[in-house]
């Protein structure tokens, strides 16, 4: 029998590709499912829980019975199940596994290509064994975000799915094999990483029938006005890196391709703004305490930036945003909206418990006051917005703000649909927006997966905030005992490559950390700087060699032009010369015959008797014309009459 979490991706995959087939909506995406399992289970009748843990078993999804029931009407609908009071019936002749069970077997045998790959990848990668079954494990970690099911399973607290057991290491380790894997085949091997893009889609399509109200949330947004709030923009802007910066704008251009309105408040970017401004002061002092600096600044220096690309950044941060068509909005008049304000007290309260809920390590000490405040008047803004309708359906809401914070998106629920009564929260995660993109706009939503996939990829590629916090303490502790140098120190601490260096030598893993790595590391560092610089050196060496040898070249060219023009030079000298010479032998000869003049033999005679005496002859005055001619030539059409190319 397969393992719970091979089941679990083939299930995403063969809903992506049902998705593909049928193109009709997420429930519909679930009948053949049910229909299998009836074929295959041999079903005479069934009820509602026994299919609930039979799917589970079969499939690996745990699906709640609410949705399970939407299902089943629509299979009902279609035909294949007949009902009596609370038990079902086959249909003989319409219950079979023909098409079901073709595209089950196509998609594992490109799941187990996928896992044998990443098998293959970690042992010769990275010289360490791991089995197929170990392969899907760490695959379907990577897929899974925690913050999926707060984010989807509103009002209900079952998992999707069953998830794999293994120690913190193992996962961190799975985590980081993954994450080189995906950079590997985006780049090497498209079928692969197209097998893995559909993973993600299956799963968004598995998420959306655990939300109860998901149809309420289904429709048209044109003309709908979104509210990105500040974490979207430290994304969008590229404060997060290159890669993150082009999810969203994804995420962006879909929005808009869909007809809604984009905007940030005024009070949201004005305190953007301020947090850049900061980090900018930070960032330019000498001494950074690496160990608490903010998320933003973490990112920048991750990323290497300057100042002055925290400058160009603030200082086009309004331009960039109006030419993403994102307009800044101001809030709506306390004086007009008075009959519409909300208990912010209330929903600070449940704020802090969905963060305590997430987070039991988190205290409401007073440290994050000014955090939730900020979310608090972007809530109670898009409220006063709504006027505080309650809208039932997304198309009717008009203003909603969009959040990266699953805590903060749960909260907005919980605030207003505290009650029976169902209405759409003022905020909502892009996870799930995403999604709702991706029923009405599949093609589209293709990219942002795609893009989201090496964005997380290369998150994984770095520390964790655990790793490095125990790395800074183990170089502390190096230092106090002088087992390192202070310069050692700072580059351990606040060097870029050093860290990178880290993730490798540790794969993720905080139980690999020891007091031996920060000192591996910097060997490391010491032997590829060498490296570094050979390589440089050779390969200066190299373009000077390349340099020489087109000089030679090129010199060589001229070379054999210089020998060809002065050749035709000297031809036409010549010529010239001998033309000249003739020239002045017919000249004399016509002279002497057709002269009876007594002054002309006495001329010629004398010309006769001062060239004897002098030594003049004109064949050397022919010579000297020639050698004038060919000078001339030579300067008038030679390339460099006098040098070549690189000689002087």
């Amino acid at each position: 029998m397969k393992p719970e979490h091979s089941k679990t991706i083939a299930s995403f995959a063969i809903l992506k590709s049902n998705w593909d087939s049928k193109g009709k909506d997420y429930i519909e995406n679930f009948v053949p499912f049910v229909v299998n399992l009836a074929f295959k289970n041999s079903y005479e009748q069934f009820d509602l829980i026994g299919l609930k843990k039979d799917f589970e078993k079969e499939y690996g999804l745990v699906i709640p019975l609410a949705p399970l029931t939407e299902v089943l009407k629509r299979a009902k609908k279609r035909g294949y199940f007949i009902q009596r009071e609370n038990v079902y019936i086959p249909v003989n002749g319409k219950v079979d596994d023909s098409s079901f069970s073709f595209a089950s077997q196509e998609q594992e045998r490109k799941l187990n290509q996928v896992a044998d790959a990443l098998r293959k990848f970690v042992g010769e990668k990275y010289n360490f064994d791991i089995s197929v079954d170990d392969a899907e494990i760490y695959l379907l970690k990577f897929l899974r975000d925690e913050d999926l099911n707060i984010i989807f399973n509103t009002g209900l607290h079952s998992e999707l799915f069953v998830d794999a057991s293994i120690s913190e290491s193992a996962e961190a380790r799975g985590r980081f094999f993954v994450a080189k894997f995906l950079q590997e085949i985006s780049e090497r091997n498209q079928i692969l990483f197209g097998f893995i893009k559909d993973l993600v889609a299956g799963q968004m399509l598995a998420y959306a029938i655990l939300n109860p109200n998901i149809q309420n949330y289904q429709g048209r947004l044109k003309k709908q006005n979104f509210y990105l709030d500040i974490a979207f923009l430290f994304s969008l802007l590229g404060v997060d890196g290159d890669d993150f910066k082009e999810v969203y704008q994804e995420i962006v251009d879909a929005l808009k391709e869909a007809g809604a309105n984009l905007f940030v408040f005024k009070h949201t970017f004005d305190e953007f703004i301020k947090i850049l401004e900061s980090d900018l002061q930070t960032l330019s002092r000498e001494n950074i305490d690496f160990e608490r600096i903010s998320r933003s600044l973490s990112s920048f220096i991750l990323n290497e930036y300057t100042p002055s690309d925290l400058m160009e950044i603030i200082n086009s941060a309004e331009k960039k945003l109006s030419n993403a068509g994102i307009s800044l909005a101001d809030g709506p008049s306390w004086k007009d909206t008075t009959d519409y304000n909300i208990d912010e007290s209330e929903l600070r309260s449940v704020i802090v418990k969905k963060y305590q809920e997430r987070a039991p390590s988190f205290r409401d000490d007073g440290s994050k006051d000014y955090t939730i405040q900020k979310d608090i008047d972007s809530i109670s803004a898009i409220q006063r917005l709504r006027k505080n309708v309650r809208p039932i359906s997304l198309s009717s809401s008009r203003h909603t703000m969009v959040t990266g914070n699953s805590s903060l998106a749960a909260a907005c629920n919980a605030f207003v649909n505290g009650g029976e009564n169902f209405s759409i929260p003022p905020c909502l995660h892009h996870l799930f927006l995403g999604t709702l993109l991706f029923l009405e706009m599949p093609t589209r939503v293709s990219k942002i997966n795609e893009k989201k996939l090496i964005a997380d990829a290369y998150a994984a590629t770095q520390p964790s905030d655990a790793l490095l916090r125990r790395y800074f303490t183990v170089i502390e502790d190096l230092k106090k005992k002088s087992d390192i140098t202070p310069e050692d120190y700072i580059l351990l601490k606040s060097n870029l490559f050093a860290r990178s260096i880290l993730q490798e030598k540790t794969w993720g893993q905080l139980d690999q950390l020891t007091n031996r790595t920060p000192k591996e590391i910097l060997a490391d560092m010491h032997a590829r700087a060498k490296s570094n610089a050979e390589k440089k050196l050779q390969e200066e060496k190299n373009a000077h060699r390349v340099v020489q040898e087109k000089l030679a070249d090129a010199n060589y060219k001229v070379d054999i032009l210089t020998e060809k023009v002065q050749r035709t030079n000297m031809k036409i000298a010549n010529y010239a010369s001998w033309a000249f010479y003739a020239l002045i032998i017919l000249l004399f000869a016509f002279l002497a015959f057709r002269s009876e003049s007594r002054i002309a033999t006495v001329t010629f005679a004398s010309i006769s008797i001062l060239c004897t005496a002098t030594g003049f002859h004109f064949l050397h005055a022919k010579r000297k014309l020639q050698n004038f001619i060919n000078k001339l030539l030579d300067k008038m059409f030679l390339p460099w009459p006098s040098r070549k190319i690189g000689r002087r």
